[in-house]
């Protein structure tokens, strides 16, 4: 079994999200349900020096109607 065979589980976290206490919607579809996930921001730097788990992360929301991606540095909370 080579390093490309393993497949990894992800689990879905799909909800409502808000942001300093507003909700949290899809400027194209009007949508209010999203995947959640947590996306690292490599840096050049950090990379070639090989510590890309160094790096910080953003908070990721992905529409469940249109898959339009939303990027936030601070975690938003869930409804």
């Amino acid at each position: 079994m080579g390093i490309f065979d393993k497949t990894e589980k992800l689990e879905k976290q799909i909800a409502s999200f808000s942001m300093n206490g507003k909700e949290i919607v899809c400027p194209f579809c009007s949508n209010h349900k999203f995947e959640y996930r947590e996306i690292l921001l490599n840096t050049p730097g950090m990379t070639f020096l090989g510590f890309d788990w160094a790096n910080r992360s953003a908070s990721v929301l992905i529409c469940t109607t249109c898959s339009r991606i939303e990027w936030f540095f601070n975690r938003p909370s869930f409804h």
